[in-house]
């Protein structure tokens, strides 16, 4: 047994610096394997939020872009140079919204449900939800970190849904304004029917009243007549069963059958009508019925908005291998909304109870209807309330 005290104390230092030694290279070890760990963990936490399917991006607290996703780049169309080191609002259709979220961001509060519209490199928009959350040190923000998830089906969705809603709300309006209208315009000619029945039974021997009397009833017979063809024009139009029976005429003859059809309400209203036609005979090969009806029924809505004593010109010429028609008149114009749906059904511009001749207000939805079968277009065109209004008429000219 060593019995010097200097070799024992020896010794006892070498296995201690052992030991030591041991537990240091132990724990370098333990360091070692758990920084492989948290280097994997970053690394594959780096992975999922490179491949995240949502828009992820990093701002600095001045707002310039330090690094976004795959989904973001994606999102917007940008490539990571093109984003990256940019400033966020270069993005935005709208930079107040950059301003409100930084400014709550330095508040220290998290945005939720931001909605935004993000500019793309195409130049279209991008509907989305922003969520940001600030990153602080020593109380000053360092970093903003956000989310952005494109809502954009569901906005253009819910856009649509909305315009369906109001489109509806107007369909329902106009149909009760239809039905109010509707049995006003039957009303109106029952009333001197019944006055005329009645005088006929009263004077029997008085051959001059049951004439006038008899001429009376015609005439409101008449006008229901044509009142029940609107209603059934309308069913046809909403059906598809408009058809043509076309053949080959001439303009002159179309003109002179719609001129018979409204001659009597331009004759009441005392309206001086100017007629200007090619000095070229123009064949046409479509429906006459169907297009003097048509030129009919522009004729008459001019006759209608036009004050006792107006004026209104049709002409027509032929410009390429188009027919152009025009119904011009010095009335009371269109209002710039108006223009946009006056060929909508029962869409009339003054109030549908008071117009001249009465109607259903399907009267330029039939000409639009039946220019287009003939694969033509129609045309109002107005410079505002009093200013007076036109309508263009563009027909192909067929061969026969």
């Amino acid at each position: 047994m060593d019995s010097n005290p200097d070799r024992k104390a020896l010794r006892q230092s070498t296995a201690h610096r052992l030991q030591n030694a041991q537990a240091l290279e132990a724990e370098i070890t333990r360091r070692k394997a758990l920084e492989k760990i948290l280097d994997e963990q970053e690394r594959q936490l780096s992975d999922f939020f490179e491949h995240a399917a949502e828009g992820l991006h990093r701002l600095g607290p001045d707002g310039t872009v330090l690094w976004a996703n795959k989904a973001e780049l994606t999102l917007l169309g940008y490539p990571a140079e093109e984003y990256i080191g940019r400033h966020i609002s270069e993005f935005h259709a709208n930079r107040e919204v950059v301003d409100q979220i930084f400014h709550l961001l330095h508040q220290g509060e998290a945005v939720v449900n931001y909605p935004a519209r993000l500019r793309c490199k195409d130049g279209s928009i991008r509907h989305v939800l922003l969520h940001s959350q600030g990153f602080f040190e020593n109380g000053k923000l360092v970093q903003a970190r956000c989310l952005t998830r494109d809502v954009t089906d569901r906005v253009l969705l819910e856009q649509q849904l909305k315009e369906r809603q109001e489109e509806l709300a107007q369909a329902e309006q106009r149909k009760e304004e239809f039905l109010a209208m509707l049995g006003h315009e039957l009303r109106n000619p029952l009333a001197p029917i019944t006055t005329s029945l009645g005088v006929m039974r009263l004077q029997t021997d008085n051959t001059h009243t049951v004439i006038r009397s008899r001429q009376i009833i015609e005439r409101q017979i008449s006008l229901i007549t044509r009142l029940v063809d609107d209603l059934l024009d309308i069913s046809r139009i909403t059906l598809g069963k408009i058809t043509l029976r076309t053949e080959t005429v001439q303009l002159e003859s179309i003109v002179e059958h719609a001129l018979e059809l409204t001659r009597p309400l331009l004759d009441k209203l005392e309206h001086q009508l100017t007629v200007n036609l090619p000095e070229q005979p123009v064949s046409l090969h479509c429906d006459p019925a169907r297009l003097s009806q048509a030129l009919a029924n522009l004729l008459d809505n001019a006759a209608q908005y036009t004050d006792i004593g107006g004026r209104i010109w049709l002409t027509a010429h032929v410009a390429g291998d188009e027919l152009v028609l025009r119904v011009k008149d010095n009335g009371s114009g269109m209002r710039p909304d108006l223009r946009d749906r006056i060929f909508d059904p029962f869409i009339q511009g003054g109030n549908p109870l008071s117009h001249a001749r009465g109607g259903l207000g399907v009267g330029l939805t039939l000409v639009r209807t039946i220019v287009e079968l003939h694969g033509g277009q129609v045309q109002a065109i107005s410079k505002g309330p009093g200013c007076g209004s036109e309508f263009i008429v563009r027909l192909p000219l067929q061969s026969t």
